[in-house]
Parts: C-alpha cells; structure tokens; sequence
C-alpha cells in the first residue's frame, strides 16, 4: 500500500494558514505558482503566497498578488498588486498599513499598486512575468 507518511509531519509545520517551515513543501503539494516566486529581502525569505492571504483578508481587497522587485538598500522588496471588490475603494497606503500590522516587517511589501485586473493566460492565471516586467518599466 502506498501512504504519505510525508503528508503529516508537513501540515504540522504549518500553523494558522502561515507559512512556516515546510509550508513550501505544502505548496507544491496544492501547485501554488507563488512558491517559484520566493524572494530575498534583507536576507529573509519571503513567500509572496502568505502576504497575498494577509492582503486578501482585507475586505476591499478581491485578489493580491505580490512579487520581489529589485531594491537598493534591500536587495529586493515586495510590491503587492492589488485587484478591489466591486465597489469598493482604499488608497494604496491602506493595505500597506493592514499587513504591517499582521506581518514581520521585511514581509510588508515596499509597494503597492492597484489594478482593475491583471495580465492572464487563456486559463485565468496572472502572468507574473508580465506583470513583473510592467511594474520595472514603469519604475525605471
């Protein structure tokens, strides 16, 4: 018979939908695409899947994703891309300040732009490669 004796130990790890250590694991296992887009940031790992739970527990917030941009003093910093519920408004200062309050510090994306909606492939993902690319000519 084959189990998963894997299975186990890796949901211990992970405490309150946070990602902790083996949650990486746990990732891959449900097929998040955010674990690729891991980054650095003042030499902490930062799993933009576990910023995007925290942003879209805001209740303007319909969708967030969040990618490692090049950053001067840090190496890299997060910038959170936000898609709003119907209706709904916030200036970009105001999910930076709910994950400040939910998050270390160096988890708290740098940046922070709203979209009416993001670049998709056929099958409704978002294009982080795409996004990622407008975000730097736009800063640059």
């Amino acid at each position: 018979m084959g189990h998963n004796l894997e299975a186990p130990f890796i949901e211990q790890r992970t405490i309150l939908g946070r990602i902790k250590a083996g949650m990486k694991e746990r990732l891959a296992v449900e097929g998040a695409d955010s674990i690729r887009d891991m980054y650095i940031s003042g030499g902490e790992n930062v799993y933009p899947a576990e910023v995007e739970a925290v942003l879209t527990d805001h209740e303007a917030v319909l969708e967030a994703t969040v990618l490692g941009v090049p950053d001067a003093r840090w190496g890299e910093a997060g910038h959170a891309v936000v898609r709003l519920r119907p209706g709904a408004s916030c200036d970009a200062e105001t999910p930076h300040v709910f994950t400040r309050s939910r998050l270390a510090a160096y988890k708290v994306p740098k940046h922070v732009t709203i979209v009416d909606d993001y670049p998709r492939k056929a099958a409704g993902k978002v294009q982080n490669h795409v996004l990622r690319r407008t975000l730097l000519s736009q800063a640059g």
